[in-house]
Parts: C-alpha cells; structure tokens; sequence
C-alpha cells in the first residue's frame, strides 16, 4: 500500500488515470508471474563460480593478490603450508 497525499495532481501532472479502466482477472496480473531460469545455465554458472573459488585457494594466486595490501615487513614472509 503506498500512501500519497496528492494523488490527484501527481495523476495529472503525469497524465494518469485516477481510476483503473479495465480491472484485470484474478490470478492474471503481473504479481502472479514468476521468472523461470534456465537450470542447465544455473549449475553451469555454480560450477564455474565454485571451480574459480577452488583455484583461488588451492594456488598462490590469492596469496600474490591479498600480500599488496600488508606492509613489507609482513609481505617478505612466506605463508604457512596448509595442512
């Protein structure tokens, strides 16, 4: 519900209609249409999102991307071997 105080002169300032001419049917407006996605495109996307993610963590990439932003000192060190 939307509360506006000058309904009518906003109608006419963009020249609306005050009133709706033709009432839709029940069940047939645009509230009750949904978006189907296309599945195959979803999980494709997933795997790629995940694949780069896995990448990101199993190399040094991530390391050589998050060092710039320590100080010197702290960049020279090298990180500790995962377990």
């Amino acid at each position: 519900v939307i509360h506006v105080v000058h309904v009518n002169s906003l109608a006419n300032r963009f020249t609306l209609p005050l009133e709706p001419l033709e009432a839709p049917s029940i069940g047939e407006g645009g509230v009750f249409m949904g978006i189907d996605y296309s599945k195959p495109l979803v999980i494709g996307v997933l795997a790629f999102i995940l694949l780069c993610l896995y990448g990101f963590i199993r190399t040094d990439v991530g390391f050589r991307m998050l060092r710039a932003s320590q100080s010197k000192s702290q960049r020279d060190t090298q990180p500790e071997p995962m377990v």
